[in-house]
């Protein structure tokens, strides 16, 4: 059995006294599945984290990384919760490029905030498409009614969840039919293991074929790899245009029918959901206000 006082100690010499506690609130505020931890802190950088990981693998402790816990209810109850290392703090855009369609984020960044960002960066220029003969020192900017990037990763809870969380539970929404998988546009990590060292893979560039592909296989470890500190992700330029096709059916056959016509068609839609009446209520919004749905509806983005 450790010595809380003690470790408590020792962990605000590494994060600071006003970044760690033990209040009985902020224990049930943190708990899972109803087990409490025992004690809950919010490192600030990665260095910081994996000097709390060698505290925590010295003294045995059971260490769970938390975002903002919009995901703490995937995964089975966890066997022993001491210690909660929240990423909070660890809310930092590295570097935002722009022009070679990349990003590097902390942990903590919300993914919401991160697509914010992405969609006002106005410095890319693009090829105007009416005219490809132009020579290069003619090129000038399209158009285009959207000239900013955008992760494209379509994650459930996505104006609570941050992208560590998002990337440690692989979690993917209906657009995943057109932009894939988190795996596939994450190119770079930076992780502490649980032995409290600083290990790194992948970095900026988007074709690497060097050794193991490491930052791939932390998407979806669910914290049991390692703690998750900062990803490198490849871009795209924002779709020029996105729109929703709704269809009404009667019967849930109908629906299904209609979704599977089109999955089997050349078209590449971004997404194709089937939705009973009561789901579509609770995600309509004003730009669908007219539409009234049957028991069944199709929706079908196009982007």
């Amino acid at each position: 059995m450790f010595d809380l006082k003690e470790i408590v100690k020792e962990l605000a010499g590494i994060v600071g006294q006003e970044f760690v506690t033990i209040a009985p609130e902020m224990m049930q505020k943190y708990a899972i599945d109803g087990t409490a931890p025992k004690i809950v802190l919010f490192p600030g950088n990665t260095r910081e984290v994996a000097e709390v990981v060698r505290v925590a693998y010295r003294q045995k402790l059971a260490v769970v990384p938390w975002g903002n816990g919009s995901k703490m209810s995937q995964g089975n109850r966890p066997e022993r919760l001491d210690l909660v290392l929240g990423t909070s703090r660890m809310n930092h855009m590295r570097d935002v490029d722009t022009s070679n369609l990349t990003i590097t984020v902390e942990a903590g960044v919300r993914f919401r905030d991160i697509q914010a960002r992405l969609a006002t960066e106005e410095d890319r220029c693009y090829l105007p498409l009416e005219d490809l003969t132009t020579e290069a020192d003619d090129f000038v900017c399209s158009d285009r009614s959207n000239s900013g990037c955008f992760l494209p990763i379509d994650p459930c809870c996505s104006d609570m969840a941050t992208i560590g969380g998002v990337i440690a539970t692989s979690s993917a929404g209906p657009r995943r039919l057109l932009y894939t998988l988190p795996r596939d546009m994450i190119i770079g990590v930076k992780m502490v293991t649980p032995k409290g060292d600083i290990a790194g893979a992948g970095g900026k560039t988007v074709k690497n074929v060097s050794g193991y592909d490491t930052s791939k296989l932390m998407v979806g470890s669910m914290g049991s790899l390692g703690i998750i500190c900062e990803m490198t992700f490849k871009l795209l330029p924002l779709p020029e245009k996105m729109e929703t096709v709704l269809v009404s059916f009667d019967s849930f056959k109908g629906a299904a029918d209609l979704a599977d016509r089109i999955l089997g068609t050349t078209l590449l839609p971004a997404a194709v959901t089937v939705l009973n009446a009561a789901a579509f209520q609770k995600l309509q919004n004003a730009a669908c206000s007219g539409f009234r749905p049957g028991s069944f509806v199709v929706a079908t983005a196009i982007e």
